[in-house]
């Protein structure tokens, strides 16, 4: 292989030892392969290979954060989105124009019936009302309640 080449003035060889067949003989024969080319071809290979690696992690890398933050993302526009859809749960409005009657205060709804503005107001929204009296009120319709000279304690 490769690994058992020898460098000789820039150039790499292998060598390949060839006995000849004689009984007392010392002689063999050596044979010398040229395999610069080979070995500086698998360098730039091996080079390239490193450089290739580096690349693809550095890029994995870089992926897996730009994955990191479209998953931070994703999770937060999720979260928005149910908190968007549980608000407009929550939520309902009343829109456009509203005929009241200016004297009982009656809503006129889409099917021409007339009802309660309270009945009205809480059919179309989350609201509930509550009834009391005004100072006003509560003077015209019960005076000995509300009379305002008297002070409380």
């Amino acid at each position: 292989g490769r690994d058992d080449a020898l460098k000789l003035h820039a150039r790499y060889l292998t060598a390949k030892l060839i006995p000849l067949g004689f009984r007392r003989s010392q002689q063999v024969l050596i044979l010398f392969n040229d395999i610069t080319r080979q070995k500086q071809a698998r360098d730039e290979l091996d080079e390239h290979m490193l450089r290739l690696e580096e690349k693809v992690s550095h890029k994995t890398a870089r992926y897996k954060e730009i994955h990191l933050e479209f998953q931070k993302e994703l999770a937060y526009r999720k979260k928005i989105q149910r908190d968007l859809e549980s608000a407009l749960e929550q939520v309902k409005q009343l829109r456009g124009l509203l005929p009241i009657c200016a004297s009982c205060k009656n809503i006129r709804d889409d099917n021409g019936y007339w009802s309660q503005i309270e009945g009205y107001i809480e059919k179309h929204s989350d609201v509930t009302f509550t009834h009391g009296l005004c100072p006003d009120c509560g003077k015209k319709l019960y005076p000995e309640l509300f009379d305002t000279d008297i002070e409380e304690p």
